[in-house]
């Protein structure tokens, strides 16, 4: 490092030589009586340690951080420049001067504070990030943005395979339309055949707990009358177990009857989609045709 020659400095409070002057930046060039050199940042960095404080000039924009948090990844350029394994740059303006783009420094420093931090949205940004996240040997910040754009390639990937899959769809059902409706209308038929059949079996199974119930309400009135009291009481058992079969019937056939009509409900759906409806006007159509 070289000096000026020993002067005393003009500012007010002289008194001292002029390489030995505290203000950074110095006197403007005109007046040469204190000139400081430039102070190398390892010396910087010496007297910083006592208050673990860091102010760094990047790019001409100071950002204030501690010994600690430069530190937090040993690896990295910074920590090796606060350890001095590597040089540290020289003073400027008040700080230790890195020569890059400030934009993104207050992103490295947050991901120094936490561990992590929420990547742009914008690729270009992106790119940016990883490319200081590089120049500062940041590799887990660097991971981290490399995982993400691989997740982002795939997810584009996927929807991609998504909409091909529903062009050449449409493409099939656009040139197989009358097949397809011809289908879509005999299964709708055959849905709707399977659902008749259901609800007259629901009705008979009805008719037949009636019967059963109205039969056994007729020998629960024999037993207080006279007579034959043991045969009225077996047949009574046995109208009651046939009574509660019919009932697992009917809850069966419920069942299967709300299955059917769901089934039918897509078979509609599929007709009219086949017609050349979306499925979302299909929807609405089926909902005014065949409400519930």
């Amino acid at each position: 490092m070289s000096w000026m020659p020993r002067r005393r400095c003009r500012r007010p409070f002289s008194g001292h030589p002029a390489h030995d002057c505290p203000l950074l930046p110095c006197c403007s060039s005109d007046r040469p009586f204190c000139r400081a050199p430039s102070m190398a940042g390892d010396s910087l960095f010496s007297r910083q340690r006592a208050s673990n404080i860091v102010v760094l000039n990047v790019g001409g924009r100071l950002f204030t951080t501690t010994l600690t948090t430069l530190t937090t990844f040993p690896d990295s350029m910074l920590a090796g420049m606060c350890r001095g394994d590597m040089p540290a740059g020289h003073s400027f303006r008040g700080g230790i001067f890195i020569d890059r783009d400030p934009t993104h420094f207050s992103t490295i420093l947050t991901f120094l504070r936490d561990g992590h931090v929420p990547l742009p949205e914008a690729t270009l940004e992106r790119q940016q990030l990883r490319a200081e996240a590089a120049f500062y040997s940041l590799t887990e910040l660097v991971a981290a943005i490399d995982d993400a754009e691989a997740a982002r390639a795939e997810e584009a990937a996927a929807e991609r395979a998504r909409q091909a899959e529903a062009a050449q769809a449409a493409h099939y059902v656009a040139s197989h339309r009358a097949e397809l409706l011809r289908a879509a209308s005999e299964a709708v038929g055959r849905a709707e055949a399977v659902l008749r059949q259901l609800r007259a079996s629901q009705e008979a199974g009805r008719g037949a707990l009636r019967r059963v119930e109205e039969r056994a309400r007729r020998l629960q009135g024999a037993l207080v009358a006279p007579g034959q009291p043991n045969e009225a009481a077996q047949e009574l058992q046995q109208l009651e177990g046939e009574a509660a079969r019919l009932r697992t019937v009917l809850e069966e056939t419920a069942v299967q009857l709300r299955s059917a009509e769901r089934r039918l409900d897509n078979m509609r759906l599929a007709r009219i989609c086949a017609a050349g409806h979306d499925v979302q006007a299909a929807q609405v159509l089926l909902a005014a045709l065949h409400p519930a």
